[in-house]
């Protein structure tokens, strides 16, 4: 719980340290899909039935290593120049053309980077054309919209909105045990507010 709870927020969470920071601030531990022994995960958003969320979401990236926190924190600065442009950039942009570039800032290519604005008809594309493809798996429906500055976003964003009943599910495997790290901005855009990234 840090801000407001229908803010944007920028997430990174990494299994080599079990370590989480938010909006480029260290938030201490959490779980990591290690904890649990199996030897892959997949990820999703509302994939935990019993915590459904209202949710926007703007931008996913996921690596197949854990990055060290100083990494996480240089991606999570290239996140937060989506969110609040005129605080982390000497020229304000257009937000939701700003093209993050997480292979080279981390200096680990990533197992898949997943923008928004690659959203049609179901199906969520990895971001450089790999097949990694995300797709939604839930009955409601997950709308593509640029959303107008405001909740704790100085600039618009492209985003997709899905509702407690929208799930989106990237493939088996997205989560590998042996280190992962995955990146997001993400909120809560209504009344249920479970978990989004699971």
């Amino acid at each position: 719980n840090v801000g407001s709870l229908d803010h944007w927020v920028a997430t990174c969470s990494s299994s080599g340290m079990e370590h989480i920071v938010v909006d480029g601030v260290s938030r201490g531990n959490a779980w990591a899909a290690k904890s649990f022994g199996y030897s892959t995960c997949q990820m999703s958003i509302n994939g935990y039935a019993g915590e459904p969320s209202d949710w926007e979401f703007a931008e996913l990236a996921i690596w197949d290593k854990a990055l060290t926190d100083t990494q996480m924190k240089l991606v999570q600065d290239e996140m937060l120049k989506k969110v609040l442009p005129n605080r982390v950039s000497n020229v304000p942009v257009a937000s939701h053309r700003h093209i993050v570039d997480y292979d080279r800032i981390s200096a680990v290519s990533a197992w898949g980077i997943y923008r928004a604005g690659d959203y049609n008809n179901g199906i969520l594309k990895e971001a450089r054309g790999n097949g990694r493809d995300a797709r939604s798996t839930g009955d409601g429906v997950i709308d593509k919209k640029v959303e107008k500055a405001g909740n704790g976003a100085e600039a618009n964003l492209e985003v997709l909105d899905g509702s407690e009943k929208s799930i989106l599910s990237w493939p088996d495997g997205s989560i590998p045990t042996g280190g992962h790290t995955v990146c997001a901005i993400s909120r809560y855009s209504g009344n249920h507010r479970g978990r989004i990234l699971t």
